[in-house]
């Protein structure tokens, strides 16, 4: 076997055991905690919230953790849709204080590559954040 091939086998490894890392992370405790961690990790998805009759969803191809400048603001967790020049064609922001449950699990749909964090808020508003792994 080529160099090549072996390097190539030892990258194929390392992605698994990362993919099988954040399954774990997301569908085992799912906390606000593993929340801010993702935001360093460069994944995309869906995400899609509802409060009452309205809603919003769009794909995100990057997640930003903000702390609160002083004591009156809260820490956002910002999930954007942004084209090739950077520009924001869309974006979501949760405040992390108003998380009132979080848990996660595999998506039904995609159960092979999709991990679905679902979220409530203290309004009662439904966050539901689909990971592509």
């Amino acid at each position: 076997m080529g160099k090549s091939k072996v390097i190539q086998m030892k990258k194929a490894d390392k992605s698994q055991e990362a993919r099988q890392i954040l399954k774990n992370g997301i569908v085992n405790g799912m906390c606000i905690e593993k929340l801010i961690q993702m935001t360093e990790f460069g994944l995309v998805g869906n995400i899609d919230s509802v409060n009452g009759t309205n809603g919003t969803s769009h794909y995100f191809n990057r997640m930003k953790y903000v702390v609160a400048e002083n004591e009156r603001g809260f820490d956002l967790i910002n999930y954007f849709f942004t084209d090739k020049e950077n520009i924001i064609i869309a974006t979501t922001s949760i405040s992390i204080d108003h998380i009132d449950n979080i848990s996660g699990c595999i998506n039904k749909d995609n159960p092979d590559n999709v991990l679905d964090i679902n979220i409530v808020m203290v309004d009662g508003a439904e966050i539901t954040i689909n990971v592509i792994y």
